[in-house]
């Protein structure tokens, strides 16, 4: 409950700096005092900024492409717009995918816009059980990728993908031995250099307190893009660095309960090049990964197990305060969250509940909570009915989706296989998907993209005397409109094939026996046998409800044609099958 009433009573020492413009020792209306109340804010507060919308569906390479199991990161790329990182089970294989702002596949194809993250010279991104913790960071025109796989002896490798889809695995000589790749939990950029942090198994040149950045003016996958003693141990021993994040001219290290200031412009030469400041009275808080830090105007935001926080860099001050109760019933703070949506100007905070749930992940966050930055006050929470890996803000372009959805849905010119489908646009500038059922319970499925303009599209490869259903909508800059009606379409039924057998009695006597074979006709359907007799076909035999496989008419040599009947079908004959002549002799 929150309460309403203006009256002096004592803040909690953590008020003071989460409710904006609070007065010393007054209880503004609305504010947040305990436990887990929330403000109630005055409608002329809650306008409308901005929203969301799913606007892409990734597949994997299979030869019959099936949706990827878990999407794990999706960042902007300036070259080309943004990078999708998905993860495939039953193919255990990561890909990544080259999109535009606007969420389109960046060459117009989901096959030639996705590069496999298994194929040379990358040498794992294989998992066979879960998805990587995929991470990423921009620089020369390459975007960096690493696995924040908590496990490092099953951590994958560090790769960049080029704007063209090009994978490299660059590897280097850090200590003895030969040149190897690197496992880093966290990668940034900052300044023009590549940091690297978190990897390392506590061997002598991989500890998990180890900062290294790359070689100012190169880029960080040639073979001299880093060098050997540009790295610093930082802070406590064995502590891994959980998460690097760039802001206010500064980086910001963090540990599960350190803070650090990495400053400076460094310089061409060996060694490590850069000031190293603690964050004093940090009090405990800390971030659990690297997808848990971002910054947004002026603040760093996360969340690590001691719960949410946001530090200038220099203080750091706990969020939990008013979300004590809340937090004590928050657990798997390992896969948790923090990302900015800056139409709404709100940090989300994903989170799993310890509370199980029917069809919830038992790992990923389902839960959002939203703090305001505009008020500096937690809003209620968010769900919704998917689990979430993370979040990333995306540029999009001023690109427009499709005007209105297709209309006026029709079938005309229905075949044994298939039929033409027919609407009406509603943007003539968009393309049109086409999706297909069989029957009204069966599973939708994306057939095909009509091109822009198409009023149209030609359906084969159907079963014959089958119910299908079809339904269109158009796609246009990675936007959907509504889908048109649901529009039946039956196809024809298919006429049934003709053979026949010669028995021989007696002394010159025979009996022709000419088997039918039905194919192709599901359901039930009648079948009806003609002869050609004096110059007219005559029906010598009728079977109803016919049985699939063969049925035998006995008869004599002659011409033969048959057809199938389905009284309730919209074209109820099917065409004559052709024509028999029967001989023996």
């Amino acid at each position: 409950m929150t309460e309403l009433a203006g009256r002096p009573r004592r803040f909690p020492g953590w008020v003071g700096g989460l409710v904006q413009d609070a007065e010393p020792n007054v209880l503004p209306i609305g504010s947040i005092v305990e436990g887990e109340n929330f403000v109630a804010l005055p409608s002329g507060l809650q306008r409308t900024r901005g929203g969301s919308r799913a606007v892409l569906t990734l597949h994997d390479d299979a030869g019959s492409p099936a949706e990827l199991t878990h999407v794990c990161l999706l960042v902007p790329f300036t070259p080309v717009g943004a990078v999708a990182v998905g993860w495939s089970d039953g193919r255990n294989k990561h890909y990544a995918y080259r999109l535009t702002e606007d969420m389109a596949f960046f060459t117009g194809s989901e096959a030639t816009s996705r590069a496999d993250l298994t194929a040379a010279p990358s040498t794992n991104w294989n998992n066979t059980t879960s998805p990587a913790r995929a991470v990423a960071a921009e620089l020369f025109e390459k975007l960096f990728l690493a696995d924040a796989t908590t496990d490092q002896t099953v951590r994958n490798r560090l790769l960049s993908l080029s704007s063209s889809g090009t994978i490299l695995m660059p590897t280097f000589v850090f200590a003895g031995g030969g040149a190897s790749a690197l496992t880093p939990y966290c990668i940034e950029e900052y300044n023009g250099v590549l940091f690297l942090a978190g990897y390392g198994d506590e061997g002598d040149k991989d500890r998990p307190e180890i900062l290294r950045h790359s070689f100012l003016a190169k880029s960080p996958d040639a073979a001299d893009g880093f060098d050997k003693d540009a790295y610093l141990l930082l802070g406590a021993k064995g502590q891994r660095v959980t998460a690097l994040r760039r802001g206010r001219g500064l980086l910001l290290v963090a540990k599960a309960h350190e803070f650090y200031r990495i400053t400076g412009f460094g310089r061409a030469y060996p060694g490590w090049q850069y000031t190293v400041e603690n964050v004093q009275n940090t009090i405990g808080l800390g971030i659990s990964n690297p997808h848990a830090l971002t910054f947004a105007e002026g603040f760093w935001y996360g969340i690590g197990t001691q719960g949410p926080l946001r530090t200038d860099g220099y203080a750091v001050e706990s969020l939990a305060g008013p979300r004590q109760r809340g937090w004590r019933a928050i657990n798997q703070v390992d896969s948790a969250w923090v990302a900015y949506h800056p139409e709404r100007r709100v940090i989300l905070f994903g989170v799993h509940p310890s509370v199980s749930s029917p069809g919830r992940s038992a790992t990923y966050p389902w839960v959002i909570w939203t703090w305001d930055l505009e008020r500096n006050v937690w809003q209620t929470d968010w769900k919704f009915g998917s689990d979430f890996f993370m979040a990333s803000p995306v540029t999009t372009t001023t690109a427009v989706g499709p005007s209105a959805a297709p209309s006026a849905p029709n079938t005309t010119a229905p075949t044994t296989d298939g039929y033409t489908a027919n609407w009406t646009n509603g943007d003539a500038t968009a393309e049109t998907e086409f999706w297909e059922k069989q029957g009204a319970g069966g599973t939708w499925t994306l057939i095909t993209t009509a091109a822009v303009g198409a009023t149209s599209y030609v359906r084969t490869g159907d079963l014959n005397h089958t119910e299908f259903f079809w339904k269109v909508r158009h796609r246009k800059s990675g936007v959907t409109s509504d889908f048109a009606a649901d529009t039946s379409a039956k196809t024809l039924l298919a006429p049934p094939s003709l053979s026949f057998s010669c028995t021989h009695y007696g002394h010159g006597g025979e009996l022709v026996k000419t088997g039918v074979h039905v194919a192709l006709n599901p359901g039930v359907a009648d079948l009806t046998l003609e002869k050609f007799v004096g110059a007219v076909w005559t029906v010598v035999q009728t079977w109803l409800a016919q049985p699939t496989g063969t049925v035998t008419y006995s008869g004599s040599n002659g011409s033969y044609r048959a057809k199938s009947h389905d009284a309730s079908w919209p074209t109820p004959d099917s065409a004559y099958s052709s024509t028999l002549v029967a001989t023996c002799h």
